[in-house]
């Protein structure tokens, strides 16, 4: 069926005017079928989208938890190894320390052993590691806290020198 054309003034039978508005009313239900069509495959295609950017969000969510959780262990890390590996001395907290021969000394805490030999040599263990200071030498031995620390003879003086808390945040 065709859209039949009428001459402009001359006068058109219900038929032919019946037709053309049929043929129009077709044209525009395929239109707005297609139409139609179209808007439920845009949408569609934006529900698609839609999921993908959630999915997507969530995946982006999940790797920045996961980053801070790494980043949150190195920094324990780093702070475990600036506890274990900077030793600076805190001079307010000295304190003498009494050593009887063979007899195990244990610190509370990471710090320095300042030891002055008596008039012999003496041997020093800690956690089963023997060194020698010899006489006339003052010795200083970085130690950490609960290390097992024995001589073999009692020196003239021994002092515990603590260190200061060091943290990352401080550097």
């Amino acid at each position: 069926m065709a859209l039949t054309n009428i001459e402009y003034g001359s006068l058109a039978s219900s038929a032919i005017i019946n037709s053309n508005f049929s043929y129009l009313d077709d044209r525009i239900s395929d239109s707005s079928e297609s139409i139609m069509t179209n808007i439920s495959s845009i949408l569609s295609n934006i529900a698609t989208i839609n999921t993908r950017l959630n999915t997507l969000s969530d995946d982006i969510e999940d790797s920045i938890e996961e980053l801070n959780t790494k980043l949150e262990g190195y920094k324990n890390k780093l702070k475990l190894l600036n506890a274990k590996s900077c030793i600076v001395p805190n001079w307010s907290g000295i304190t003498n320390v009494t050593i009887t021969a063979n007899t195990a000394y244990v610190p509370q805490s990471n710090g320095y052993l300042i030891i002055t030999p008596n008039s012999s040599q003496i041997n020093l263990t800690i956690n089963e590691k023997t060194i020698q200071i010899k006489t006339g030498q003052i010795a200083t031995i970085p130690v950490q806290e609960n290390d097992s620390v024995k001589m073999s003879s009692v020196p003239s003086a021994v002092s515990f020198l603590p260190v200061a808390e060091v943290s990352v945040e401080n550097l």
